[in-house]
């Protein structure tokens, strides 16, 4: 019997990734991809490891991968001893795939999720399983080619996952009359009933006869079986973790935080959040005593004029852990007064929890400590999570196995807010955190993306393998973006604090004067290329991070760059639903070509960068310009539907370009409209004809333009009517 990856991926065996399988099937197991020629002289190895979750996976026997051609790899391996649900692990000594260093690519036919983590008690009767269908990859392979439809079953069990890390008696888990619901009916689903503008299919959980709901949170597994067409051709079962917290523990001034897989973003309270903040230095300062509270929230002013509400504040785990409760009740009070949503970090206690046998006094100090610190903020208004990890990828120090396990205590300890952790930027790096590798750790991925240079990130969309439903928040590189913040001293960006700036050397590429609008642009090309709407710049700095007696290094929060990260932030604020949209309900992409574009004169090319999967440009030839268009629902003042849509235009080039677009045939559904409004604004409109053809317009240097075109009555700042 063949099966195809529901999700899949190739890695290092420092970091092995996984895809579900059931052992009771025949184990030859074929994944459908592309560019798989470039391992067919390697040696790949796949193994069984059954169990359901991590914490009780057995390791089985291994086999080498076989490609079968330049879209398909085959694994053959004994039958596993073990019955049941588990994972094969695909992984190459010495190479790992998932860092970027190839364009191989495994494409799922299908993915599943639930529909937000966690459910609250009183609100479980929304929740639902959301099937993300790819037709053309099914009917693309040959095996599938003459499908018309799948067919999807769900199972729900409590998890029984072994985890040292929690005394499941201690915190009453699951009471004697706890039950789920019985096995949900089957359902198929016909692809012709798929509406292309619907990228995710509700299929209804009904959680409302589970019984017995306990004091603390329930974490629970739905199994999701999957077949296609009339052979009931299976896909490889997955595993999704769903968990149900108890709504009588929600304190008054508790902030609550859902994930929402149908937007791939984030609820706060039940209303709809989108990042847009910093990792943010000053309480370094501060609980050195280098400044004082006053300096140190300087940035929190400049955050709130710009609309930006999310800080990563690092040393607030220190100030939590050793300064009096009056410092503390201050700096918590300054997160509520310019109202900034922080995430509090507990990194140093997971790294000496996961390093330190579960009987050890270390061990023990670290669980007692992060008891503490949680509980010293968990109630705070501003609270919207946990930071777990920072460079995730050090798989050394953050072992993925042991981070899912403390996923689940943290859930334990808190269940009202997500975790969070800043994983590097390679392709599939990200997976290792997702709930798809059956290690879930991070609700809300933060990555690491920085790389001034706009033009390597076209081919980001990598960032979404295997998480089509994860909310990613994309980190932008604002410290490189000031030249004067680079030390020719220090080759890292980590300014020597005993050292006087020196001159900077025009050999290395951080010498170049980054303009502060590429604040904006780097923002922007996360939103095109991989969805990522959220935006945590890395990294805010303030005058006073320098020695005594020394020169202060510059501001990074000086006002063009903050200036230039809060214009993306309020037009996205303003146009959530369209950058942001409901994907069960299906605002679509709208089709937007490139037709002319200006040439990029300098430089002539950009070389390549192969350990990040970016490649060159040469601008002879290649565009300087990204643009991406999406269409949205809007009601004209009379109540009628009408054509509303968003176009943005982002320059790759350190020049100026100047560009044509066309939008096709009006059957393409860009509804015939006349002209483009420029920056939202009436005054400054870009002709389109009858056939879709604009006429030429301009973008500015590494600049980001936008167009409004319909959407009649949209008022682009509603505070300026006011």
């Amino acid at each position: 019997m063949l099966m195809s990856a529901a999700t899949a991926v190739l890695s290092g065996s420092t970091s092995p990734y996984a895809i579900p399988f059931n052992a009771a099937n025949p184990s030859t197991v074929k994944v459908h991809g592309s560019n798989f020629d470039m391992i067919k002289n390697d040696e790949v190895y796949c193994s069984w490891h059954s169990g359901d979750w991590p914490g009780n996976q057995t390791p089985g026997p291994n086999a080498l991968v076989k490609v079968l051609s330049d879209t398909e790899i085959e694994c053959s391996l004994p039958s596993p001893t073990v019955e049941g649900t588990g994972f094969i692990r695909l992984a190459k000594d010495g190479n790992n795939y998932g860092t970027g260093q190839n364009d191989m690519q495994i494409i799922p036919f299908v993915d599943a999720t639930v529909s937000h983590r966690p459910f609250l008690s009183d609100n479980i009767e929304d929740a639902s399983i959301l099937l993300h269908v790819d037709v053309d990859a099914i009917t693309a392979y040959e095996d599938l080619s003459s499908a018309t439809h799948l067919t999807v079953c769900v199972d729900l069990l409590s998890d029984t996952t072994d985890n040292r890390y929690v005394d499941y008696d201690a915190e009453g888990m699951l009471p004697s009359d706890f039950s789920l619901p019985d096995l949900l009916p089957c359902k198929t689903i016909d692809f012709t009933s798929i509406s292309t503008t619907v990228l995710a299919i509700p299929l209804d959980l009904d959680l409302s006869t589970t019984r017995g709901l306990p004091d603390h949170i329930t974490n629970g597994l739905a199994k999701i079986k999957i077949t296609i067409g009339d052979n009931d051709f299976p896909l490889l079962p997955m595993a999704r973790l769903f968990s149900i917290a108890p709504s009588s523990k929600i304190t008054a001034s508790q902030t609550t935080t859902v994930v929402n897989h149908k937007t791939r973003s984030v609820s706060l309270n039940d209303e709809d959040w989108i990042g847009f903040g910093y990792y943010f230095t000053s309480l370094v300062e501060y609980g050195t005593s280098n400044i004082t509270m006053d300096n140190a929230i300087t940035g929190f002013r400049t955050f709130k004029r710009q609309g930006l509400n999310f800080i990563m504040p690092y040393a607030l785990n220190t100030i939590l852990d050793e300064k009096s409760d009056d410092e503390i009740t201050m700096v918590l009070d300054a997160f509520a007064e310019y109202d900034v949503m922080f995430v509090c970090p507990l990194l140093d206690l997971i790294v000496t929890m996961i390093s330190s046998p579960t009987d050890s006094a270390n061990f023990t100090t670290a669980l007692t400590t992060m008891k503490t610190r949680m509980d010293k903020v968990s109630s705070h208004p501003n609270l919207i999570g946990w930071y777990l990890c920072d460079d995730c990828n050090n798989y050394d120090v953050f072992v993925p196995e042991e981070m899912a396990l403390v996923y689940t205590l943290i859930k334990q300890l808190d269940p009202f807010h997500m975790t969070t952790g800043a994983p590097w930027q390679w392709p599939w790096a990200t997976y290792t955190w997702s709930e798809g590798s059956g290690l879930l750790s991070l609700d809300y991925i933060q990555i690491e993306n920085y790389i001034p240079e706009p033009a390597y990130h076209i081919y980001d969309g990598t960032m979404r393998r295997g998480l089509f439903f994860e909310p990613l928040s994309n980190s932008p590189p604002q410290y490189i973006l000031i030249p004067e913040f680079d030390l020719a001293s220090n080759d890292t960006h980590s300014p020597d604090r005993n050292a006087d700036p020196l001159p900077l050397d025009p050999t290395k590429p951080e010498a170049r004067h980054w303009p502060p609008v590429l604040e904006e642009t780097l923002a922007w090309m996360g939103l095109i290329t991989f969805d990522a709407a959220h935006v945590i710049n890395f990294i805010d700095i303030v005058e006073q991070y320098g020695a005594p007696g020394k020169p202060k290094l510059p501001p990074v929060d000086n006002a063009p760059h903050v200036n230039a990260f809060g214009d993306y932030a309020r037009i996205v604020s303003r146009l959530a639903s369209v950058f942001v949209p409901d994907m069960t309900i299906g605002s679509s992409d709208l089709n937007v070509e490139i037709v002319e574009t200006s040439l990029c004169l300098t430089p002539d090319e950009l070389p390549g960068m192969p350990s990040t999967n970016r490649r060159e440009m040469d601008w002879t030839v290649d565009d300087p310009i990204v643009v991406r268009g999406w269409k949205t629902a809007w009601e004209s003042e009379e109540g009628e539907e009408e054509f509303c849509a968003f176009i943005i235009v982002s320059n790759l080039c350190a020049r100026p370009s100047t560009f044509k677009l066309s939008l096709g045939d009006e059957g393409d559904g860009w509804g015939g409209v006349s002209a483009a409004l420029h920056e939202f604004d009436q005054d400054y409109n870009v002709a389109i004809d009858e056939n879709g053809e604009w006429e030429e317009d301009t973008v500015g240097g590494y600049g980001t333009t936008y167009y409004r075109l319909g959407c009649s009555g949209f008022v682009a700042d509603p505070s300026a009517e006011t």
